[in-house]
């Protein structure tokens, strides 16, 4: 298994909002390369992409214990062109108010 390769260039940020469910935030999103055959392996193990993960400091996470954690919300593989590679888009929101 490979590390994940992030594309720092393609970093977002937004702010999100769900009426239904009475929060508000901000969500990172994220975009990961691996080799396809290593999605698997980085959504189940390791703790990086495993659902409800913290976004770790060396993605752009938070660095105290007392800020609010940013969770992975979404992993979504977008890109299925003829390709060894994968590319991950990874939604992870910090919710402000609940």
């Amino acid at each position: 298994m490979q590390v994940l390769k992030e594309i720092v260039e393609m970093r977002g940020r937004k702010s999100v909002k769900d009426v239904d469910v009475g929060y508000q935030g901000t969500a990172y999103i994220r975009y990961f390369s691996c080799p396809k055959g290593d999605v698997a392996t980085h959504r189940a193990s390791g703790g990086e992409l495993v659902d409800g993960a913290v976004l770790p400091v060396k993605w752009g996470g938070v660095a105290t214990s007392t800020a609010q954690d940013p969770r992975l919300q979404e992993c979504n593989d977008i890109q299925k062109e003829h390709t060894s590679m994968a590319l991950l888009e990874t939604v992870w929101i910090e919710i402000d108010i609940v």
